[in-house]
């Protein structure tokens, strides 16, 4: 594996966790990581969203258009792969719908393509995950253009940007609980989001490395929050692409995405001496929107491989009618636990399809210089 290796284990290590959260969320979580006081669903989208805040380079305000500036490398980056896989996935669900394969998704058309993936992105459903891309793009370029504007005003501040971004995100739940259009929603995330980015930020400027606190104070305090948010709330889960929440004190989504984080980067921070230098946990790390896009889509292909072999393997209880109505079906032959099967097939397989794509785009590359070369010295010759 040639791929980088990232020098900021413990970030790297969240990044790790955060994606195998995200599938197993999907696949049943057949592993269960701390998610009866922590569940994935109350934080783990804030948590990419905090990773990639921390990563933020002030410096790109100084080039944010033309051919290498920011925003476009942003759409290079996140809108095109997204738009690209989009198509394809649509292509796909179209002919499996039209095959009688399946009954969930939409078929292929002008708003499936451009107009639903802004929404929710869950048009296809075999790549609905990747909706986050497009959610990810959007606050990217919503924070910088804020931040770009309040420092040629000279007004802008981290710490009461911070504050700015929670009553934002405030606002942005206190709406979402209203009966409003769907066509707020981009707006409505982003609100949510841009909090837990100028977070990730804070917390590599401000916070990190300067504060000690004992591990089991540390884990204690966060357990103690969470418990009374959740005794309070009764659940605390949110569905934050379709800006879901029913919790009935505004802040509590904030809280338990704050808490969740914490929990998870000081795990991780513990685990680098253990992990940090895993060419598989750094693999993954590299590339969890190859995960995120098309996890999903290996469950779809296990589960067909199992309903056209049930009859040979005389396998009982596959549920047809269940695998054609919804992409979160997993056959299980009576033992809970065999989600794990779906779990590891939805990480590692779209990874092994990555690799042998870099291998073969290396090998032709090669060739193709090897066919150049040998295309000057002719020219040289004549």
């Amino acid at each position: 594996m040639n791929t980088k290796v990232k020098s900021n284990k413990k970030m790297m290590l969240l990044s790790f966790f955060g994606i195998i959260m995200v599938v197993l969320g999907h696949t049943g979580d057949p592993i269960r990581l701390a998610s009866d006081i922590f569940p994935y669903y109350s934080f783990h989208m804030a948590l990419f969203i905090f990773i990639s805040g921390y990563f933020y380079n002030p410096q790109n305000e100084n080039k944010l258009w033309g051919k290498n500036g920011y925003l476009l490398k942003k759409v290079k980056k996140l809108v095109i792969p997204y738009f690209i896989w989009n198509v394809i996935y649509g292509i796909i669900v179209t002919i499996l719908r039209k095959l009688n394969v399946i009954s969930y998704g939409v078929s292929i058309n002008f708003r499936s393509l451009f107009i639903s993936p802004w929404l929710g992105g869950h048009q296809y459903m075999l790549n609905l995950a990747s909706w986050f891309l497009l959610a990810l793009f959007l606050v990217s370029i919503i924070y910088i253009l804020i931040r770009k504007l309040a420092s040629m005003a000279k007004i802008w501040n981290d710490v009461l940007a911070l504050f700015f971004f929670l009553i934002i995100s405030i606002v942005s739940i206190f709406f979402a609980q209203k009966d409003i259009s769907q066509y707020y929603l981009p707006l409505l995330r982003t609100g949510f989001f841009l909090f837990f980015y100028q977070l990730g930020y804070v917390y590599k400027t401000k916070i990190e490395g300067k504060f000690q606190i004992n591990n089991a104070i540390y884990f204690l305090i966060l357990i103690l929050v969470q418990l009374i948010f959740i005794k309070l709330e009764g659940k605390v889960p949110y569905t934050v692409v379709f800006m879901e929440f029913e919790n009935k004190i505004l802040i509590t989504p904030i809280i338990v995405s704050i808490t969740g984080i914490l929990f998870w980067l000081k795990i991780s921070e513990i685990l680098v001496p253990a992990l940090g230098k895993s060419k598989i946990v750094n693999y993954i790390s590299n590339h969890t929107y190859d995960i995120m896009l098309h996890h999903l889509f290996v469950v779809f292909m296990l589960n067909l491989l199992i309903w056209k072999l049930s009859p040979i393997l005389n396998l009982e209880g596959f549920s047809v009618e269940r695998f054609k109505s919804t992409i979160y079906y997993s056959y299980t032959a009576g033992i809970a636990q065999s989600h794990i099967i779906y779990s590891i097939a939805a990480i590692f397989l779209p990874l092994i399809f990555r690799f042998l794509y870099e291998k073969l785009q290396k090998l032709l590359h090669r060739k193709f210089k090897d066919f150049k070369k040998k295309e000057e010295k002719v020219c040289a010759i004549v």
